[in-house]
């Protein structure tokens, strides 16, 4: 049995019709009788060297057929934070995250080559692996039916498309960002918190606090405004970077579900890099979102069958047009082997139409995380919003509090 791995790409937009998946891999031609030639018994000299003929031995046979295509590992270069419709912001980047027994954050060296290998040509600026690897975790999609407290209480990243932003230039002696504390409060203080706090205000989403109350004194003008959505300073986070090595909840956000508000984020943020003193490193930041849906089952499904089925689950959660142009890429596993795969047992057949089907969805396919799940639940207790309705509030670390207001984030609506 023979395992291989290809990377299949294509502009995002319907592919054509998937060519025959027999043709992929034809069956080997019958092999013919051929003559080898080889010297006789020695000779006494060796002029007198005397060649005679005999037929080689006949290749058996053997059909070889594709036993299981599978896939773990998509990617492409969104050209903003608009490709997503919904987002999160992953205020804890240093916690590692696993998928089906397999590492998603940070990126490892095996992915992280894979990557810069595809997307070398599609980016302005030259991606190394180094730099892939040393990848920021920055946010995660999630479903449309998801409410926001439930996206930002869920433990189950890995599952939909992730988002990291590479940083081209750093060396090979810089620290991950993830662990580099310094860059983590200029990072989420300076740059990300301000685009964060300005998208939630101009959304119309969350309740405002400042400008109102300054106005009515008619004595000075409005000084600034916050939301209930306006995220925690780095103070209150800075504590569980200390403790990275225990088991501490992911802490979270979420973004307005708005296209142009994401897109305008995304601009204050790189703008914020390239001037910023000390983050010289950190210019050009790059975007990669990569999916580690599980697609697998079927024998003889082509290359192009998975691309589709791939790209069609991609396409609820991004769109389509923000995307650099080539950089969608899957990569695909094919097992070939010979004869039947299934047990002598198995009511299917080998070449029963069940066999040729291909799922792929992000779901989490590891039963331990489920049973991780229930645990969660059971430790879980329902708060009041500001509407009358509940959310769960789960078992997440509480950062310190920063002095703010903290209770106005309990009033936070549904998505």
């Amino acid at each position: 049995m023979k395992v291989s791995t290809t990377t299949t790409s294509r502009p995002f937009s319907p592919p054509p019709e998937a060519s025959d998946p027999a043709s992929i891999f034809p069956a080997p031609s019958r092999a013919n009788t051929s003559l080898a030639t080889i010297p006789s018994t020695p000779p006494d000299t060796p002029d007198k060297l005397v060649n005679t003929t005999i037929p080689a031995a006949q290749t058996p046979q053997v059909p070889v057929r594709t036993t299981s295509t599978s896939t773990t590992l998509s990617f492409c270069l969104p050209t903003s934070l608009s490709f997503f419709h919904r987002l999160t912001w992953e205020q804890t980047p240093w916690i590692e995250h696993t998928l089906n027994s397999r590492p998603i954050t940070p990126i490892s060296t095996h992915d992280a080559r894979t990557i810069a290998a595809q997307l070398s040509h599609a980016s302005n600026t030259p991606i190394s692996a180094l730099s892939i690897e040393k990848a920021l975790f920055f946010g995660s999609s999630y479903p449309l039916a998801t409410s926001a407290a439930d996206a930002q209480l869920s433990s189950k990243i890995g599952t939909f498309p992730l988002l990291f932003i590479v940083f081209p230039h750093l060396s090979h002696t810089t620290q991950h960002p993830a662990l580099n504390a310094n860059f983590l409060r200029v990072w989420h203080d300076q740059i990300v918190k301000p685009a964060f706090d300005a998208a939630w205000h101009a959304s119309h989403q969350a309740p405002t606090y400042g400008a109102a109350i300054d106005g009515l004194t008619r004595i000075q003008q409005p000084h600034g405004v916050r939301t209930a959505f306006d995220a925690r300073p780095w103070s209150g986070l800075a504590a569980l970077l200390q403790k990275r090595g225990e088991c501490v909840k992911a802490v979270r956000e979420v973004w307005p579900q708005d296209s142009e508000l994401l897109g305008q984020a995304w601009t204050s943020m790189t703008g914020m890099l390239q001037g910023f003193p000390g983050l010289k490193e950190y210019r050009d930041p790059v975007l990669l979102a990569v999916g580690r849906g599980r697609g697998d089952r079927g024998h003889d499904v082509g290359g192009s069958e998975v691309f589709e089925k791939v790209q069609g689950v991609w396409s609820e959660f991004g769109h389509v047009h923000e995307v650099v142009r080539d950089s969608f890429r899957v990569v695909v596993e094919t097992v070939v082997g010979t004869g039947k795969t299934k047990d002598a047992g198995d009511d299917v057949g080998y070449d029963d139409e069940v066999g040729r089907t291909f799922s792929c969805d992000f779901e989490d396919q590891d039963e331990n995380e489920d049973e991780d799940e229930d645990e969660d639940h059971g430790e879980e207790m329902e708060k009041t919003d500001g509407r009358g309705g509940k959310r769960k509030e789960g078992s997440r670390v509480q950062p310190e509090d920063d002095g703010d207001s903290r209770g106005q984030r309990s009033k936070r609506r549904k998505m």
